[in-house]
């Protein structure tokens, strides 16, 4: 709730950005918490870029690096803005709450309660509302520490409705992640996924897609038709994000399984 008290505007939204300490407010204050939850953190900031949160989960490493991927930067909406977090009728209301503030809070609870993972590298960046000019860049700088990435979680997407988890995916036909995909949808919401027809996280999910083409992609999030994204009452589903993270726990399982 805190992070929604941060007025992080995308720099495309604010000019001023630089002078302005919003987004590195924004940064340090997921990377405490996450750190307090047991991973090694770090804000990470190249000259003249935004600020990146990169956290580390290890793990087993014989199966190649996870990259969970999420953005901390909102847009601001016309008139007065919601900077006050406000929990009702099981919502989270604030800007930047579905999109996308609760991605590293939700990595980090699935990362924790996972029973068995790969190494997993969380990155968070903070210009994706202005189109992520800087994501490549820092993918570039990270390459070494990345590793061999062989599966990609982007948690900037879109649902179309809260009675299954809605997903995009980039995997041959006779890999290990549809099977589990299915599995994993079955058991948490008693259905089969959805196929989400674009995601929130866009330009994003294309560089990362274009950065690792051999490894599996899976795009998710918790915002859902209603959360009225980047308007002045976005909201959270708080049930429909607690699958989500279950099911992304499932998810790293599924893959350190193989």
């Amino acid at each position: 709730m805190e992070l929604i008290r941060i007025r992080a505007v995308s720099p495309a939204y604010d000019s001023n950005w630089f002078e302005r300490d919003e987004l590195w407010d924004a940064a340090d204050h997921v990377r405490e918490w996450i750190a307090r939850h047991g991973m090694v953190a770090e804000v990470v900031q190249l000259p003249g870029r935004t600020p990146l949160v990169v956290a580390e989960a290890g793990g087993r490493d014989d199966r190649g690096t996870v990259v969970v991927y999420g953005h901390l930067d909102t847009v601001p909406s016309p008139g007065f803005g919601r900077w006050r977090a406000v929990l009702r009728d099981g919502r989270l209301y604030g800007r930047g709450a579905a999109d996308d503030g609760y991605a590293g809070y939700a990595a980090v609870t699935a990362l924790a309660v996972s029973r068995d993972h790969e190494r997993t590298v969380l990155l968070l960046e903070t210009g994706a509302e202005s189109g992520s000019p800087d994501l490549d860049v820092y993918l570039t700088a990270l390459a070494g520490r990345l590793g061999d990435v062989s599966l990609v979680i982007g948690l900037d997407g879109a649902a179309a409705g809260y009675e299954r988890w809605w997903l995009t995916t980039r995997a041959t036909p006779d890999s290990w992640l549809l099977p589990a995909l299915a599995g994993i949808g079955a058991r948490v919401f008693g259905r089969p996924c959805g196929v989400a027809g674009a995601d929130g996280g866009g330009g994003p999910a294309d560089m990362l897609a274009r950065r690792y083409p051999d490894a599996r992609h899976v795009v998710t999030g918790a915002a859902g038709p209603d959360s009225n994204t980047h308007a002045r009452d976005e909201s959270l589903n708080l049930a429909y994000a607690y699958r989500v993270t279950e099911s992304l726990a499932l998810l790293l399982e599924a893959h350190a399984r193989g």
